[in-house]
């Protein structure tokens, strides 16, 4: 019944013929059966061989346009249903001398054909959406396979070549570069090393830059090679506007910090320095949990306004904010003031007692100014409410429980208290669940021309002035360590604003102590050798340079100290050269 059985030499086609995914009938000049493959009867539900005659007698519609229609010189189709089942079958004759000696009948399910119609379709579809996306993108853009022929070209391609890219399409790039399209390929270049592969090409005179990315297959075997090609001449341009975009951004972003700051604490706040960002950056994540917190720094930093614009922006912001210096209260009243009292408690006491601070800021925040004047026998109470909640007023015999979030703050250093027992150790671990450490001015100067102008702002609002401050005050300014940090800064404007004889706030008006300061701290900065100005102005440039360099990470940030461009400062420090290196060492 098939040629497996009926002949001898065959065995390697019919393994072929079966492995086939549609199905096969070979029959002879008289329309007996030749052979048939295993898809043949899957199509058809054939139980077994034996029943393949019987098959055909019962559905004769399945060879009879071989048997009717002479020698069919061109391929014909039909469509047949067989038990429900929809089947495409396509006929052939087999003529030898113009004489028919059989034929061949194709078999698929019409289910099947739809489907791989369908994925065909999609394919397509998919390839168009591909090919619309290139021919919207800038960069050139080419794909070829694994043997280097071209898939794909983007429409910006043509551009550079300045031939239609339907030419390149279908060709292998070896051709492309005998024709003298490209010198190198970066396409064989990246089939060769296997790797991703970046070089310098030219193209109709023009130099590229291109990138060749190889894609790989389950096996490991570069299955496409995409290649992404810019001008350079496109990349300089590029180049120039980003730094020009950047220069802008920088300006743009001080601007935004100034205003973030400001407005992230009603004006209390005002930093663009990258020392305080960080400290807010910490402050703003823990704003919304209760977790107590410790503010360490010299006085006058703004421990007190960075408590409060945790404060504000805590879900606790609704309540109270209390503020207590522990420094300015006597130790004998200390826990009367912070505990409360009952009525008589002791002798001055009110009649109807008194609720202390912690009752005052119930619901709300305690902050605790210069905790490390509490006294010793006071601080095992206030552990003691830190871990219960409970406060018990002086001379009373019923607690109350209070919520309440504690910050507290210091300008000492409790560490050392703890070593030499002048504070608990306990309590201190305690209150130093977030640690903030708060940098004096002299370690932020970015900060002192901001503040500057913030508190000219201020003070011309409360005495009705218009000062203003000249580039050489505040130049001058900016160099000043303000001991007392921010309180003193404040103090400072505000003095200059009212005995200011003019509406501008000049050099002369700075107070000669000042001065004098900032020429002594300035002095190792700027040493000034004699001679000529333009000597004297290249030490000046060279010193401020070497220390922009020495206090900050990278040549941007050095740069944005010094109010001038990277590139810009780039080319100094390769024209100061030796001399710059010699300061750096020294």
């Amino acid at each position: 019944m098939s040629i497996r059985k009926n002949r001898s030499g065959v065995f390697s086609e019919t393994l072929i013929l079966d492995s086939l995914p549609f199905g096969i009938l070979v029959v002879d000049a008289n329309g007996r059966i030749e052979y048939y493959n295993k898809r043949f009867l899957e199509i058809f539900h054939i139980s077994s061989p034996k029943a393949v005659m019987v098959f055909l007698r019962n559905h004769p519609k399945i060879i009879s346009p071989l048997l009717n229609c002479g020698n069919l010189a061109s391929p014909m189709a039909q469509r047949v249903e067989v038990s429900n089942s929809k089947v495409f079958s396509i006929f052939q004759a087999s003529t030898n001398q113009g004489k028919r000696v059989g034929g061949i009948v194709v078999f698929e399910k019409e289910s099947t054909l739809e489907m791989l119609i369908s994925q065909t379709d999609f394919f397509q579809d998919k390839n168009k959406q591909l090919q619309e996306i290139l021919d919207h993108t800038y960069d050139r853009i080419w794909i070829c396979d694994h043997t280097g022929k071209v898939l794909m070209v983007s429409k910006a391609s043509e551009e550079i070549v300045g031939v239609d890219r339907s030419y390149f399409v279908g060709t292998n790039v070896r051709d492309l570069v005998k024709e003298g399209y490209f010198d190198p390929s970066v396409t064989l270049e990246v089939l060769e090393r296997k790797t991703r592969v970046s070089l310098l090409q030219t193209c109709m005179g023009r130099e590229l830059l291109v990138t060749g990315t190889p894609i790989f297959d389950s096996m490991g075997k570069i299955k496409y090679v995409v290649s992404n090609v810019r001008e350079l001449t496109e990349l300089n341009i590029l180049k120039e506007q980003l730094e020009q975009s950047r220069n802008v951004s920088q300006r743009y972003l001080e601007g935004l910090s100034r205003t973030f700051f400001e407005g992230w604490a009603d004006g209390e706040i005002v930093s663009v320095s990258e020392e305080m960002s960080k400290i807010i950056a910490t402050i703003k994540k823990m704003s919304d949990i209760d977790s107590m917190i410790l503010l360490a720094g010299e006085s006058g930093v703004g421990k007190g306004l960075v408590a409060r614009a945790i404060h504000k922006h805590s879900s606790l912001s609704d309540g109270p904010f209390i503020t207590v210096n522990c420094g300015a209260i006597p130790a004998t009243l200390m826990e009367a003031e912070l505990f409360g009292y009952e009525g008589g408690a002791f002798t001055g006491a009110s009649k109807r007692g008194k609720p202390g601070f912690l009752e005052m800021a119930h619901a709300g925040t305690l902050f605790l100014d210069e905790i490390s004047e509490i006294p010793l026998d006071l601080q095992v109470k206030f552990l003691e409410f830190l871990e219960t909640d409970d406060v018990m007023r002086v001379g009373g015999t019923r607690s109350r429980t209070i919520k309440v979030r504690i910050i507290s703050a210091t300008n000492r250093d409790l560490e050392e208290m703890v070593s030499k027992g002048l504070f608990r150790e306990d309590l201190y671990f305690r209150l130093n669940v977030i640690p903030i450490h708060i940098p004096p001015l002299r370690e932020r100067k970015t900060d002192i021309a901001v503040l500057i102008e913030h508190f000219l702002r201020e003070t011309n609002e409360k005495f009705g002035l218009n000062k203003t401050i000249s580039r050489k005050a505040l130049d001058a300014l900016a160099c000043y360590d303000f001991p007392g940090n921010v309180r003193e800064l404040r103090n400072l404007v505000e003095r200059l604003s009212i005995l200011s004889s003019g509406d501008m706030i000049e050099m002369v008006d700075i107070p000669t102590n000042v001065l004098r300061a900032i020429q002594q701290d300035s002095s190792h900065i700027f040493p000034f050798r004699s001679g000529r100005l333009k000597e004297a102005i290249e030490d000046l440039e060279i010193s401020m340079i070497q220390e922009a360099l020495k206090t900050k990470k990278n040549q941007r940030e050095a740069a944005r100290v010094l109010g001038v461009s990277q590139p810009t400062l780039a080319r100094k420090i390769k024209r100061y050269g030796n001399r710059l290196m010699q300061k750096r060492i020294k």
